[in-house]
């Protein structure tokens, strides 16, 4: 029984299998190049020279040197032969470097495509992520100025997510913890801060009774019934009597939501008083 796919109509024509894939290369949106054991350009469709800034002709015979930064030919050519010769990992993010000399940064995997009666190939796929990657380093950055920011601020101060978890902490409430061994060292980023609370409730400590307001006024905040609230506390420990002063607020506009809680050391002002 003959395949019913592979058997044409009467009369019909069928492109050979070699012109159809060349079709699909040259139409498809991905940057694909064929490059030769000596790094020589034997395909490429239009996609991958618009990301460099050539038409394909302009790159046909010419090595890929050409698109490189020039402190990184060396090893990449080296790189290109060894994954040809002996089959060894080629990818990853990478500079190039367009027509203009712009540089801009792709993210690309090679396929050693078997070269029938001649060497093999490396068939390389490449996308264009420099918008990405600049806006990564962006947030990074940013991420960065609000750390210092947090970490500048004298406060213990933590931030929760819409279900309570720690997401961020400053340097003063990783101190904190760290002078507080045994009650507050699971107290950092992924730990539930209204876990947090049912531990201090259950303490038996002064003041532990508050935990349980604390906790339910957390609530309502992180349900959206309340902006905020203040709310003073003891948290003596064996050595000194010590009071502070929490400040919860939801920062309004964050998506997803995000809720910062303060607490400032008011123990000199609780002894004065």
């Amino acid at each position: 029984m003959h395949d019913a796919i592979s058997d044409p109509a009467p009369g019909s024509s069928v492109e050979p299998i070699e012109v159809l894939l060349d079709r699909v290369i040259q139409r498809s949106p991905v940057g694909i190049a064929a490059i030769d054991h000596e790094g020589r350009f034997r395909v490429v469709n239009p996609a991958y020279g618009a990301i460099l800034g050539y038409e394909p002709d302009q790159l046909l015979g010419r090595s890929f040197l050409t698109v490189l930064p020039a402190g990184e030919q060396d090893r990449r050519l080296s790189q290109h032969r060894q994954f040809l010769d002996l089959g060894s990992d080629y990818k990853g993010e990478f500079d190039v470097l367009r027509s203009d000399g712009a540089t801009r940064r792709v993210l690309a995997e090679s396929v050693r495509l078997p070269g029938g009666a001649g060497p093999a190939l490396r068939l390389v796929y490449v996308v264009d992520i420099t918008e990405r990657r600049q806006f990564e380093l962006a947030l990074q950055t940013q991420r960065q100025f609000l750390q210092s920011v947090l970490d500048g601020m004298g406060a213990d101060i933590c931030v929760v997510d819409e279900a309570g978890l720690i997401v961020e902490v400053n340097r003063a409430w990783r101190e904190f913890c760290a002078r507080n061994q045994g009650r507050l060292e699971h107290a950092g980023v992924g730990t539930s801060y209204l876990e947090v609370c049912e531990r201090a409730l259950g303490s038996g400590e002064p003041g532990a009774g508050l935990a349980a307001r604390f906790a339910e006024l957390l609530r309502e905040v992180l349900a959206g019934r309340r902006a905020g609230f203040e709310l003073e506390y003891p948290c003596h420990s064996p050595q000194e009597q010590r009071w502070y002063l929490a400040r919860v607020s939801r920062i309004e506009g964050s998506q997803p939501l995000r809720i910062v809680i303060a607490h400032d050391d008011v123990t000199a002002l609780k002894l004065a008083q």
